[in-house]
């Protein structure tokens, strides 16, 4: 509650490990509770009552979602999802490795998002991310790309998931957290 008594009226039974992320989306103007997991079902979203929204289908067997998602941001512009995490491709349909785009639905964005080409390669699971006032994403972790300037720890993605290479902050270590405000700002924090 506001006042921070615990709700006993929210009893989600979905969750049936470890909670690792949280993100609020709103769906007809009522808030859902999207649940990031470290065993199957991976990603969850939950009505203001605990109850599973079985709207919300995340493709989560053989051909699905695989990893633990550990990251999640809401677009504000369309409501759609973004997650890191320790999940990756695979030949069943899968299209993300590490990060992707869901609609609001939970389906993957293969559509409006496209992230690790060859062109950017997170090579661990991101730790940190958020999304600016212009829609673009921010992305924080341990991943390096050996012999390149272009970019160590911290990335700008587009909303479309393209690297922006005017953005090099470069920082000389992990990224573990991260704060965007509405005016392009960021604090940035990590080892």
């Amino acid at each position: 509650h506001d006042n921070g008594d615990l709700d006993d009226f929210f009893a989600p039974s979905a969750i049936t490990s470890s909670v690792l992320a949280l993100a609020i989306q709103e769906i007809d103007g009522e808030p859902r509770v999207l649940v990031g997991l470290s065993k199957h079902p991976w990603l969850v979203r939950l009505h203001e009552d605990g109850r599973t929204d079985a709207a919300f289908s995340v493709r989560q067997q053989e051909f699905g979602l695989n990893g633990s998602v550990t990251l999640i941001a809401v677009q504000p512009s369309d409501g759609s999802v973004v997650i890191g995490g320790s999940f990756s491709s695979s030949a069943g349909g899968w299209p993300f490795r590490r990060l992707g785009r869901l609609k609001r639905d939970g389906r993957p964005d293969t559509d409006g998002f496209r992230v690790l080409s060859s062109a950017l390669s997170i090579d661990s699971p991101p730790t940190a991310l958020c999304i600016d006032g212009a829609g673009n994403l921010i992305v924080g972790g341990t991943f390096w790309r050996p012999g390149s300037e272009d970019y160590s720890h911290l990335v700008r993605l587009t909303a479309t998931g393209s690297h922006d290479l005017t953005f090099n902050p470069s920082p000389d270590d992990r990224v573990m957290a991260i704060s965007c405000d509405a005016n392009g700002g960021l604090i940035v924090g990590g080892e």
